[in-house]
């Protein structure tokens, strides 16, 4: 009986262990992007990262975009430079392959019309627009020509908290073994405790924000430094059902007139779609990335590549 359940354990032990290899070594469940902490930012992508999950390509740059390198001829005078900035929302997470985010979706289509361009995804999970101003500012809009703000209806309200990273959201750094990252992810629970901290952090994030706009004060700091500004509105499935405007984006469309830019909102784009786009309530599935790409390209060119291209004045 005991050599029975000695074999019994070596058989399971001897699963258990291929299955964690399979999970860390084919699937990279371990693999998830890391962050680091900023005193400013809040957080940020870890710079030079190349991960595989799930079996899509998750790459981050050396100036922490979820994009390609910047190449050689970047600062050139004939290149068209893009940035898009926002959350996880166009960051498409693990979820979505290198190649099928917006961004690389724009790059790629520009590229077929012989635009020498480069677009950059500057990005995070739960970020707002105080964390996208607070990354200009640190690093600057890397001269570019055009800068799309892609915004949800909460991001009115959202502030940083710089709450100590951890490994259930924004880990800095692998765990050894797969089965643990799939506990944490899937299993593990925050506290009550930490659940009501953050309903009381929220509010007093909607109140600080009512007091001071950081999304208008993030517009009027790329109008400094970049010549086109394109303010995209997204919405989450339950908010298409909605007859009325959400608070969220009546406030986005106020800071929009406010500063005079050019705000677009995807609600009938959205609507129109024959094709299921959401991996869940709030993010964008293939199609989805697809579809925002499209608005993106479209944006582009009415409103920038007239001007760039055939030398056309396009007002911003």
């Amino acid at each position: 009986m005991t050599f029975q359940f000695k074999q019994i354990g070596l058989i399971l032990l001897i699963i258990l262990t291929v299955t964690e290899l399979l999970l860390t070594l084919i699937i990279g469940v371990n693999q998830r992007p890391l962050y680091q902490a900023d005193d400013t930012i809040e957080y940020l992508l870890q710079s030079n990262q190349q991960l595989t999950r799930f079996g899509n390509q998750y790459d981050v740059n050396e100036h922490h975009m979820r994009s390609a390198p910047f190449p050689d001829d970047y600062f050139g005078a004939g290149k068209l430079r893009i940035m898009v900035y926002g959350d996880s929302i166009i960051n498409g997470g693990t979820k979505l392959d290198q190649n099928e985010i917006a961004t690389s979706l724009l790059q790629k289509q520009l590229s077929e019309q012989q635009i020498n361009a480069y677009v950059g995804n500057i990005s995070a999970g739960s970020w707002g627009p105080e964390n996208i101003l607070e990354y200009i500012r640190k690093h600057g809009t890397y001269k570019a020509d055009v800068a799309i703000v892609v915004l949800s209806s909460h991001d009115a309200f959202d502030v940083p908290t710089f709450t100590e990273l951890g490994r259930q959201s924004h880990p800095i750094q692998h765990n050894n073994f797969s089965f643990y990252e799939l506990y944490l992810k899937y299993i593990a629970k925050r506290s009550p405790f930490i659940a009501s901290a953050n309903v009381q952090q929220q509010k007093k994030a909607i109140q600080q924000n009512n007091e001071n706009n950081k999304l208008t004060e993030l517009i009027l700091s790329l109008k400094k430094q970049v010549k086109t500004i394109l303010i995209v509105q997204h919405y989450s499935m339950r908010e298409l059902k909605k007859e009325a405007l959400p608070l969220g984006h009546k406030i986005i469309n106020k800071s929009c007139v406010l500063t005079k830019v050019i705000c677009i909102d995807l609600l009938s784009a959205y609507s129109n779609s024959v094709k299921n786009i959401y991996l869940d309530d709030l993010h964008l599935n293939t199609e989805g990335q697809r579809l925002l790409s499209s608005a993106f390209q479209n944006l582009i060119t009415q409103n920038v590549l007239n001007e760039i291209v055939y030398g056309n004045s396009v007002e911003n």
